[in-house]
């Protein structure tokens, strides 16, 4: 038995349009393990198959920037307000179409084998081109109706200000953090978000985008630690052994080194070393210089991948 749990009306088709294709992604959900005889699953679009100026226009999304986070954890710590976090369950799912979509009934669907019946998307699913952009488009009109302001510097940052309260909301796609002056007004508008939207409060901020935050007395400190444990796992170095420099200071690069002959470890790695440098300023030159050489690295390029490795194992802690 297929049960769909989403905004769609089923249709006959009656002239020649751009359908898009859907999938089902498996999914353990406890929730849906205790009705017998069913299968949970995503319904997830094919965005592939969509066609720009027909069922898709605009895509881009605003995502803050690292710098804003710093800014705002900054900014709350030094006027001693709480950080709160919340996440938004399913959150491309609550997005509203601009334009007309038509999907192709979804395999085990009881006429998907009609050629001529056809699914017209109300909301957003995952795997839409625009479905990113409709959620934020959704969750920016819910706050502006709750009296924010979305700010001028940037799109992602929301605020709500009278005589004597301040409210602040970062939204990153899914997660949202929340501080303000008041703490009855961050728990009414905490209740507010809930009323509209499958939300999950996850309490005082303290695991945000991969890093760890703790605050006392009035300074935050940020801390990857798990990050860099699942890196060097990644690439089966966590028990080498460390050393108290990255590089050397009078590393010559060697250009007769030889070209590595499959590099997708290398590529992963250093990308990953990429959001390290949030918190691990020391290796930024590195990384930099590493970086260079993503398309085109040699052995000992490598090697200066493994002394980094080698480095963050001496600084875990």
């Amino acid at each position: 038995m297929l049960i769909i749990r989403h905004g769609a009306s089923c249709l006959f088709l009656q002239v020649n349009i751009q359908l898009v294709v859907a999938t089902f992604s498996r999914q353990n959900s406890t929730q849906m393990k205790q009705l017998k005889g069913l299968k949970p699953a995503w319904l997830i679009a094919q965005g592939f198959s969509q066609k720009f100026g027909i069922d898709y226009k605009e895509t881009f999304s605003p995502v803050t920037k690292m710098i804003i986070v710093r800014v705002l954890l900054s900014v709350a710590v030094n006027q001693g307000w709480s950080l709160y976090q919340m996440d938004v369950r399913n959150a491309f799912l609550h997005g509203e179409l601009e334009e007309e979509v038509f999907m192709k009934l979804p395999p085990g669907h009881p006429q998907s084998h009609s050629p001529n019946l056809v699914c017209k998307l109300h909301k957003s699913i995952y795997g839409l081109k625009q479905s990113p952009r409709a959620w934020h488009a959704k969750l920016n009109i819910a706050l502006q109706k709750l009296g924010f302001t979305r700010s001028n510097a940037n799109s992602s940052l929301f605020i709500q200000q009278n005589s004597t309260n301040k409210l602040i909301v970062l939204v990153y796609v899914d997660d949202l953090i929340i501080t303000g002056s008041n703490e009855n007004s961050v728990t009414k508008l905490k209740v507010d978000l809930q009323r509209q939207f499958s939300i999950k409060d996850l309490g005082k901020l303290k695991y945000f985008l991969g890093i760890e935050l703790a605050i006392s007395n009035k300074v935050v400190f940020l801390n990857q630690q798990k990050y860099i444990l699942d890196i060097l796992q990644d690439a089966e170095m966590l028990h080498t052994k460390p050393i108290i420099t990255p590089l050397d200071s009078k590393l010559q690069l060697d250009s007769s080194s030889k070209p590595l002959l499959t590099f997708t470890t290398y590529q992963r790695i250093v990308g990953k070393f990429v959001y390290l440098t949030i918190t691990r300023l020391a290796i930024t030159f590195d990384v930099s210089l590493l970086s260079q050489y993503i398309h085109a690295p040699t052995t000992q390029h490598l090697d200066m991948m493994k002394c980094i490795l080698r480095y963050l194992k001496g600084i875990i802690g």
